[in-house]
């Protein structure tokens, strides 16, 4: 796929398929197969050494031919049929370069009987005398014909040696073709597959990580893709799909790392893209969604995402939660509306190269959980949390961030752990505003180094661990009520190394307490002391490394003392 890149934006061509299959010569063929024909074969290997088992079912009264020369056996509609091969029966004719021989297994019905499934093994999966438990994984071609098959629900699950399929004719009656070959990890190639009228390909394909080659599925008739080529590993290109029949796509491609195109054009009707195209190889996409309401961690660790243009209708998209999350390489996001998103977990987590994002609409957020975190932008003037009812990290590690709202309504917060927590070049905080219901601020400052004020707060603190550490231009901590912190660790490292603090208001902590290489004075150390609350086992105040520190008198060091507080000096 190329990238041309203009003044204005990046434009990528279509990718083609890169990679494919070509089936070992020295291969037996399979069996000539046309409509009309009801059969299954299956082209086995056989090796010199053993454990050469085939255990399978089918629904519909069956006979075997072995192919092996040993007497064909009939069996009851789902009976399991199993069978071990020897090499001597084997044909030497058929030996290839890797050492093995093959014979190529037959099933038909019985006289009045129709074959409609492949049932997958029950306990044990293995066949009696199967050492190695291989169960099926002999198997390394499959070719069927059949009009009557309504259901291969799991026909050749973890077959792991199969390697490519074929399906010969129409399947009129065909609906259920969920994990058909789920963990069919070296299954290449399906040459051909009339899927017309199945309505159910959940994790069909899921982890088929060798899987190459795919003829165009007609999937007009499916409701549910759910996982369909989940962990296809490999494949670069898919056919085009049509999935108007269905309303989500949940993990469809998702882990499918080499893929380069989008196979679908027509997303009408989907309301759910959950991890659909989730760390995939896409470089650009562009979109109508007339329908999405859910786009949680739709390209989430697309890592060679550049582009993603996304129409979406306004007042309609609620959840963008890890939306571009790890996609590092992301250049261009075409705005779309956000105005009715609740959910903005880690949407834009880590993107390098975007800096404006002014054109979102974060009115109605409620959940801002690391948002931003490790981005990348400088102006954050936008945002509103008016409604937030979780905002942890939701600037964790923006290292260039200067600009934020003059003010934050923190009415239905509780915490604002790691809030700014990594924003080394935040000087000033907005102002919070009823901040009542806050109660934990653990990390919610944490190494922003060159921050020079600390906001008030007026709910009682409950955790306030390494609030203001590494803050070295702090000057002042406001009187903070950690009344709540009283269980040990809660405010530990709660100023250490804030090289400038000359003063701290906090009050009534009972909690191992930091404030060790600041900027103390003898008076302000004794003024900490004195705001103390009392505990009941030794606790630790550590002051050391202030300029305070070695002058403390005795008496001042009682205050804390006398309250129960060890003073580390």
């Amino acid at each position: 796929m190329s990238i041309i890149i203009s003044k204005t934006r990046i434009i990528g061509t279509t990718p083609v398929p890169v990679q494919t299959w070509e089936r070992p010569s020295d291969w037996l063929d399979m069996p000539a197969l046309s409509q009309g024909d009801e059969k299954i074969c299956y082209l086995v290997k056989v090796f010199e050494d053993g454990e050469n088992f085939i255990r399978f079912k089918v629904v519909g009264d069956y006979t075997v031919d072995w192919g092996d020369g040993t007497a064909n056996t009939n069996y009851s509609s789902n009976a399991t049929a199993e069978h071990e091969f020897a090499w001597n029966d084997a044909p030497p004719s058929s030996l290839t370069s890797h050492g093995f021989r093959q014979v190529i297994v037959t099933v038909t019905p019985q006289s009045g009987s129709t074959l409609t499934g492949i049932n997958r093994q029950q306990h044990p999966y293995y066949a009696t005398g199967d050492t190695a438990r291989g169960g099926s994984n002999s198997i390394i071609s499959v070719k069927m014909a059949g009009t009557g098959f309504t259901n291969l629900h799991q026909a050749f699950y973890a077959y792991t040696a199969l390697e490519e399929f074929e399906y010969v004719g129409t399947t009129p009656n065909l609906v259920t073709a969920s994990q058909v070959f789920s963990q069919c990890v070296m299954l290449k190639k399906v040459i051909q597959w009339d899927i017309s009228n199945v309505t159910t390909l959940s994790s069909c394909f899921s982890s088929c990580s060798q899987l190459l080659t795919l003829p165009q599925l007609d999937t007009s008739s499916c409701t549910n893709f759910a996982s369909m080529f989940q962990n296809c590993s490999v494949i670069d290109h898919i056919p085009p799909m049509n999935v108007t029949s269905a309303t989500s796509l949940s993990n469809t491609f998702n882990a499918c790392q080499d893929l380069k195109n989008n196979p679908i054009s027509d997303y009408t009707g989907i309301t759910n893209f959950n991890a659909t195209f989730k760390n995939t190889g896409i470089k650009v996409f562009e979109a109508v969604l007339p329908n999405a309401t859910n786009l949680y961690t739709m390209f989430q660790n697309c890592a060679n995402l550049e582009v993603a243009s996304l129409t979406v209708p306004n007042g309609q998209l609620t959840n963008i939660g890890y939306l571009f999350s790890g996609c590092n390489q992301i250049k261009e996001i075409k705005p779309f509306d956000t105005s009715a998103v609740t959910e903005f977990r880690y949407a834009f987590g880590t993107n390098r190269y975007i800096r404006d994002y002014g054109w979102l609409n974060t009115s109605s957020g409620l959940n801002f959980t690391g948002m931003f975190s490790g981005n990348r932008l400088i102006d954050a003037s936008f945002i509103d949390i008016s409604s937030a009812t979780v905002v942890s990290s939701l600037f964790a590690n923006c290292s260039k961030l200067t600009k934020l709202p003059a003010s934050f309504d923190c009415t239905n917060l509780t915490s604002i752990d790691g809030l700014f927590k990594g924003c080394t070049m935040l000087e000033v905080t907005p102002n919070l505003i009823n901040t009542g219901n806050i109660t934990n601020t653990s990390l919610a400052f944490y190494f922003c180094s060159t921050l020079k004020q600390a906001p008030p707060i007026s709910g009682t603190i409950a955790n306030a661990q390494q609030m203001f550490q590494n803050c070295y231009n702090l000057e002042k901590i406001p009187a903070y009520d950690l009344s709540g912190c009283n269980s040990g660790n809660e405010t530990y490292n709660f100023a250490g190394a804030c090289y400038n603090l000359r003063e701290s208001l906090a009050t009534d902590n009972t909690s191992r307490i930091n404030y060790n290489s600041c900027a103390l004075s003898e008076s302000k150390i004794e003024e900490i002391f004195d705001n103390l609350g009392t505990v009941s086992s030794a606790t630790v105040i550590n002051v050391s490394n202030c300029p305070g520190s070695a002058g403390l008198t005795t008496a001042q060091e009682d205050i804390a003392i006398n309250k129960g507080w060890t003073v580390t000096n």
